[in-house]
């Protein structure tokens, strides 16, 4: 006799719906039976004679649970026993929120997959060398699980070898048996591990080469979902880039960006603050660079409103340095541009949003609206016509304003910081106005947002302030349900729902929380006071697109009692959603 490691393990059966008593939250399922199934130490058979089956443990209250997990307890066993070969019994489903969600997948037919969990005490082996069957004669059931994806057959059901749990066998055919030593748990676990990380490399990787990089967005997507390798995005992602590069040459006088092709020395000699004196005095004799590159844009777009027009790709940070002298000077203009300044401003951006610069005209963007329809068919027969179809998500230009007041002293002041000051003034201004649009909108002239997209997912929340885990997990479902769960997805709440969700038990008994590392079920979330009140978005952020046509144009108006200068900050900008169902949300 001798000894071999076993662990707990796991066998898989159908449930029976037929079998579902919903007036007494009851399942009558079968949870064994002497089907040989394949085990690392060869064929186990499970002995259904009596006395094989030890069922004091599923007799004694043992525990319904999801996914074999020890602290997601969802219920009980309320009876064992042994019929024609099989092991049969009846589970009742608690009455806590978490069994209630799974209660109701068992019911409506989404969750079917019972497994069991079990301990095997002592095995015969039988039959020949090379075609052993191990005969399990003392053996132990102690939970039931509900669980949603049944292992593979074709290679032994439910292989887990959890613990040091050993198994006696006896040599019914008088050979000689060798105590096992493979670790099996710690091999599979090994390789796991290793693949997981892997995959976060790849998906990490993957992300951070197109983050700079909006042209790139859509095919890292896509390279994510299709589980392409590194190497293979690099390169076509090089071959992206190329043609980026080369549709978007120097800009020609006639070209329709808002740009202006200016040499280092002269970005860094442009001032925000020279311009807005000399557009605030009219005087713009000091102010002789400023006013031929708001000129050079004005012969692309038009005459302005009686303002200047800045360019986007404009430098939007200095560097400052005190010189010997002591005034303050700025040194170095290797800021990003406008855009880039307001992506990081802007939550919806930083989630994903794409935000598309200098368009010219109406946008439209082609979507499929719906797709080819697939058939069996009998051989020689036609199927019925399933062509595609496809819309247009299109960009309008919208007017958005925003204002920024300086003060007389702050104008008079000579340190380049003020410049700072007012830059950031005028880009969180901008990225205030469209991240409420691009959330919500709507309103009027404004850009009909996320919340106002039709067929987004919705869920009702029970308690506008106080959403439970469950419903979360129905928000997600909206979206995973039309196929839609990938990309850069996220959530998006006001900073008090984040708050009361960090406070929130995520179930009754595990002491975890809803919302977790800025985290909630494994997805990042955003907060901001630009959504509405109890509301919850999640989605995916990529396809939401925000496009700004145009310059961005700057008029001044003075006060002269109080000597405030006000800035207005004009921009043309839309949001488009490009494909609904890759949102949905719970208020």
């Amino acid at each position: 006799m001798t000894k071999i490691k076993t662990g707990d393990l796991n066998r898989i059966f159908d449930l029976d719906r037929s079998a579902i008593d919903a007036d007494s939250r009851t399942v009558r399922l079968s949870f064994s039976s002497e089907e040989p199934v394949e085990r690392w130490f060869g064929q186990e058979v499970l002995d259904h004679q009596p006395g094989s089956v030890r069922l004091d443990r599923m007799n004694g209250g043992a525990p319904l649970l999801l996914d074999h997990d020890l602290t997601d307890q969802i219920g009980r066993v309320e009876n064992a026993t042994i019929e024609n070969g099989r092991g049969a019994a009846v589970v009742r489903f608690s009455k806590s929120s978490r069994a209630e969600e799974i209660w109701q997948d068992v019911i409506d037919g989404i969750r079917t997959n019972i497994s069991v969990g079990y301990r095997i005490h002592e095995m015969n082996v039988e039959g020949e060398k090379d075609a052993e069957i191990y005969r399990a004669t003392d053996w132990q059931p102690h939970e039931v699980s509900i669980v949603s994806v049944p292992a593979d057959t074709s290679v032994g059901i439910g292989r887990d070898l959890v613990g040091d749990h050993e198994t006696q066998i006896h040599n019914t055919q008088g050979t000689v048996m060798t105590e096992q030593t493979i670790d099996i748990d710690a091999v599979k676990n090994e390789a796991r591990t290793a693949a997981l990380t892997e995959e976060k490399t790849r998906v990490s990787t993957i992300n951070a080469m197109a983050k700079d990089a909006g042209y790139l967005r859509e095919l890292a997507d896509k390279a994510i979902e299709d589980g392409m390798p590194i190497d293979d995005f690099n390169k076509v992602a090089l071959d992206r880039t190329k043609d980026e590069m080369k549709r978007q040459p120097t800009v020609m006088p006639d070209a329709p960006v808002r740009s202006v092709d200016m040499s280092r020395t002269e970005r860094e000699q442009y001032s925000l603050m020279r311009a807005i004196q000399a557009q605030a005095s009219g005087d713009w004799t000091g102010a002789g660079l400023e006013r031929e590159v708001s000129d050079t844009i004005a012969q692309r777009v038009g005459q302005s409103n009686g303002g200047f027009y800045l360019p986007v790709d404009m430098a939007w940070s200095r560097d400052l340095a005190a010189s010997n002298s002591g005034n303050i000077v700025g040194t170095d203009h290797m800021g990003s541009s406008f855009i880039d300044a307001l992506r990081a401003n802007m939550v919806t951006s930083q989630l994903g949003a794409r935000v598309m610069s200098n368009l010219q005209g109406n946008v439209a963007i082609p979507a499929l609206n719906a797709k080819t329809n697939v058939y069996w068919v009998a051989e020689g027969a036609a199927p019925t016509e399933g062509a595609p179809t496809f819309r247009q998500v299109t960009l309008t230009p919208k007017n958005v304003a925003a204002y920024v007041d300086i003060t007389r002293n702050l104008m008079i002041q000579s340190d380049p910081s003020v410049e700072n000051i007012i830059r950031q003034d005028i880009t969180n201004g901008v990225a205030n106005a469209l991240d409420t649009a691009a959330l919500n909108g709507g309103g009027a002239n404004e850009p009909s947002g996320v919340l106002q997209a039709t067929g987004i997912g919705s869920v009702t929340l029970a308690s506008a302030a106080a959403p439970t885990f469950g419903e979360i997990v129905d928000i997600e479902t909206q979206i995973s349900q039309d196929n839609a769960l990938t990309g850069s997805l996220a959530y998006v709440t006001t900073p008090s729902m984040a708050g009361a969700l960090k406070q929130t038990a995520k179930d009754a008994g595990s002491g975890r929380f809803v919302i977790e590392s800025n985290e909630m079920n494994g997805y990042r979330v955003a907060t901001t006071t630009n959504c509405p009140a109890s509301t919850i978005i999640f989605g995916n952020w990529s396809d939401l697109i925000i496009g700004q046509f145009g310059a961005i144009e700057v008029l001044t108006e003075r006060s002269a009692s109080t000597g405030i200068l006000t800035l207005g900050i004009h921009l043309a900008v839309d949001v488009g959603v490009r494909h609904a169902e890759s949102f949905a949300k719970g208020a």
